[in-house]
């Protein structure tokens, strides 16, 4: 339920700050996500504070969910994060999560291909 989640994270506080696994900080992330909905998501930040850590970790926790599997979507929105709530749902953020990376891979090989001439460029 989402009364034993809120209470799970309250009484890890501490947990981050005092050498916590990550693993157990994932764990309680993962059940918490579980509650969540694309209309009710749940903000990285919120988290961080929760879990007594940082955005970044909580990216780099949601980055390790996915690798492990678990289809944890967002969208551009930037509203949070949810599970997927059905086959669709995980095809809408597949689509933007691929249009996002091919956009970052065209901008690497422009760049690549200008460094000609320039301080720094590729050996």
């Amino acid at each position: 339920s989402l009364k034993r989640l809120q209470r799970q994270f309250a009484s890890y506080p501490l947990l981050h700050k005092f050498g916590g696994s990550e693993e157990i900080m994932k764990q309680i992330l993962h059940e918490y996500l579980k509650s969540c909905t694309k209309q009710n998501p749940l903000n990285r930040y919120e988290a961080a504070e929760k879990l007594n850590t940082t955005e970044r970790t909580i990216r780099e926790l949601i980055s390790s969910l996915r690798m492990d599997g678990v289809r944890v979507c967002a969208d551009s929105s930037g509203k949070g994060y949810w599970i997927a709530e059905g086959e669709q749902d995980y095809k809408r953020f597949r689509a933007e999560y691929i249009s996002r990376a091919s956009s970052i891979f065209s901008t690497v090989f422009a760049m690549d291909g200008a460094t000609e001439g320039q301080i720094g460029g590729l050996t």
